[in-house]
């Protein structure tokens, strides 16, 4: 069991199904996605935070919280946890915290993650069985990058029709990158 009895996180991402499920004593993780709404990949993955916690302070959601960074898969984060809540947990794949983390953001405000709900709940039909597993870090992200490549073909390719139909109206895709941006393809 981790601090205060809690053995497990379960972070529900979104409404579609996405979940995280923290062993909180190991810190292994099982996570649930999707490509399409009948490819599911049930995937292990093992991130290790090395935080820093900053003599920094503020109220969160009526919480007192204080300040920590660390790095992760090409990335800088900055969290904002709160002590009062004493389970090294938080949104997503991050943990490892004296307590609830309650905000994530990255250094360049790509990734930003604010906790809106905090709930106990003791349900075991939550938990993803281990035997579920059907796909590899690696895979997923293989998948990822293909779906994210994919979408932006999709994209130029009806812009550039819409530019086609209607000259006179300016068209981008806002500059997003041909490749998915590298903070899930920097494997540890």
């Amino acid at each position: 069991m981790g601090r205060g009895g809690i053995g497990h996180q379960v972070v529900f991402t979104d409404t579609t199904g996405h979940l995280v499920q923290v062993d909180l004593p190991t810190g292994k993780m099982i996570l649930r996605g999707f490509f399409e709404e009948d490819k599911l990949l049930v995937y292990e993955d093992n991130p290790i935070f090395d935080w820093t916690i900053i003599d920094d302070h503020k109220v969160i959601a009526g919480l007192s919280c204080t300040k920590a960074f660390t790095q992760f898969r090409g990335r800088t984060y900055e969290a904002w946890f709160a002590p009062s809540i004493p389970i090294s947990a938080g949104p997503w794949k991050f943990n490892g915290l004296l307590g609830l983390i309650t905000v994530v953001n990255d250094k360049e405000g790509a990734v930003q993650i604010q906790l809106m709900r905090f709930q106990n709940v003791l349900k075991e039909d939550l938990a993803i069985q281990i035997e579920q597993i059907n796909s590899s870090l690696l895979e997923f992200n293989e998948l990822a990058d293909q779906a994210w490549e994919a979408e932006w073909h999709k994209n130029n390719a009806l812009i550039a029709k819409l530019q086609a139909e209607f000259p006179d109206v300016e068209m981008s895709n806002n500059g997003a990158p041909r490749n998915r941006p590298a903070t899930e393809l920097e494997y540890e």
